[in-house]
């Protein structure tokens, strides 16, 4: 018969006594426990990917402070051990900042907070944009649930542009889509998105048809005009713009910073005048950067 007494033992002298701790670490927790995988399974299900981030150098777990009874928690289930949750300084200061986005990713459900998009810059994922915020800035806030996007969304620009904006907004979102630069999986596709709303918006006649649809669809909740949108990916919302220039507001949590708003977004342009291209792809550690 296997004596579970004499296991345990012979398992704390390996690894030692079971342990948990939470400290505080400037506005976040620092959580330190025996290695369990069951735990760790757990608390990545229980705390999203932007309310934690692991601490390679001091080999601990980084969380926002509301994730600090989940931790507390989940060390009493799988540890037995029962862990002080510390109270820690929830007060940041909103910061503007101008940011190079190398890239930006698909929004995502992030386990019970609201779907964001993460962004690669300074050579990690730093950034956290929530998709509200992508779709006000982008003007890509369906009227009501299941709608897409405008057609001036997916060039990037308000209804309210003038021709020439919208000609060079085209020709700018062209560029940077052109299968034959981006090297993102889905760029044939998103690039007769762009060539289609070309089509509609850019003939003024059909322009001012689709205005009329989308101004009905604002006062008589009817359907406008379809818009055949590819950002309106069901998957999770992609932005027409991978990487720029973004000037943002917002503040830290943890070591990322969670932008609040977007000011404005320009190209990353060469002296040349090149505009970089960034896409990620499969199987890559980082973005590929082209200038087109």
């Amino acid at each position: 018969m296997v004596n579970f007494l004499t296991l345990h033992a012979d398992y704390l002298r390996r690894v030692g006594p079971l342990h948990a701790e939470l400290v505080p670490v400037g506005n976040a927790l620092a959580f330190t426990s025996t290695f369990d995988a069951g735990l760790v399974a757990a608390f990545k299900a229980a705390i999203p990917p932007e309310g934690r981030q692991w601490d390679k150098a001091n080999r601990r777990w980084l969380v926002s402070p509301q994730y600090g009874k989940a931790c507390a928690d989940l060390a009493a289930t799988y540890l037995g051990v029962m862990v002080m949750v510390p109270s820690v300084a929830s007060a940041v200061a909103i910061e503007t900042r101008l940011v190079k986005l190398e890239y930006l990713g698909r929004a995502k459900d992030r386990q019970g907070g609201e779907p964001s998009a993460f962004g690669w810059a300074d050579g990690a994922w730093s950034l956290v944009f929530p998709e509200t915020v992508l779709r006000e800035w982008f003007e890509a806030v369906p009227a009501k649930p299941g709608e897409l996007p405008t057609l001036y969304a997916a060039l990037g620009v308000k209804q309210e542009v003038d021709e020439p904006t919208l000609r060079s907004a085209y020709r700018r979102m062209a560029r940077l889509w052109h299968p034959d630069v981006n090297k993102e999986e889905d760029a044939a596709e998103q690039f007769k998105v762009i060539q289609h709303a070309w089509e509609v918006i850019g003939e003024p006649t059909l322009r001012r048809k689709y205005d009329v649809g989308l101004r009905l669809q604002a006062a008589a909740k009817v359907d406008a005009l379809p818009t055949r949108s590819a950002w309106a990916d069901p998957s999770g919302f992609r932005a027409p713009l991978r990487c720029g220039y973004v000037l943002v507001e917002g503040q830290v949590a943890l070591a990322r910073y969670v932008v609040s708003r977007i000011l404005q977004w320009e190209d990353v342009t060469r002296a040349d005048g090149k505009i970089m291209v960034s896409s990620w792809v499969m199987g890559a550690d980082k973005p590929e950067v082209v200038w087109a």
